[in-house]
Order: structure tokens, then sequence, then C-alpha cells
């Protein structure tokens, strides 16, 4: 596994990625909406949605599809949003967890995942 990915600007530390491909990988959100809401991105950083590859698309829906079943079962779920987000969001009523409590959490989703 990388020291390190890229997230747009954001430098994301390899102990919150819990699910990675070549293409993709999957790590925990620093302010999340709702517990189990993750991030998965692909592994090169583009602009737009559309730059990626369809390869790197096909990769990144993959992990979803991987990854979804497993976050819903373990917050008891009943419904899953995914989104495609390609603005900032205004994240200005919620608060940042500190690394220690992502890096917990994606330590359990690793072992959800069987990694």
């Amino acid at each position: 596994m990388s020291s390190s990915f890229k997230f747009g600007q954001f430098l994301i530390k390899s102990r919150l990625v819990f699910y990675q491909t070549p293409l993709s990988f999957a790590f925990t959100n620093i302010r999340p909406v709702v517990p189990g809401h993750v991030l998965v991105s692909s592994v090169r950083v583009v602009s737009r949605f559309q730059d990626l590859t369809k390869e790197e698309v096909s990769d990144l829906f993959q992990c979803v599809h991987l990854i979804a079943p497993k976050i819903e079962q373990h917050f008891n779920a009943t419904s899953l949003t995914i989104a495609i987000q390609l603005e900032r969001i205004d994240a200005e009523k919620r608060t940042n967890r500190t690394e220690e409590e992502m890096a917990e959490e994606a330590d359990i989703l690793r072992k959800l995942l069987n990694l």
C-alpha cells in the first residue's frame, strides 16, 4: 500500500485508507454527514469525473459495489446513498474528526472487508 494518496488537493495518509485497488482507494471521511460516510476515489487525480478512463470508472464502481453492503451492514443502515461529488460541499455545521478516530474506523472497515 502506498504511504499516502491524493484526493484532489488533499493528502490522505495510508492509515485512513481501508480498501485499495491499482486504480481506486476508499478512505474514512474527516467530516461524515452520517455514520459510515466514506469516500471512494480514483488513484489518479483528475479535474472532472468525465476525465476518468472507462477502466477507472469501472474499477471505482466495483469498489463501491463491494464496500457498500459491508458499510450498510456494519452501521445497521436500512439504505445508503451513493453520490458523485463534483464540487466542494459546504460542511460548516460538521466538525472534523481526529486522525486517530478516522484511523480506528479504517481498521474496523479493513477487517470487515477481510484485508
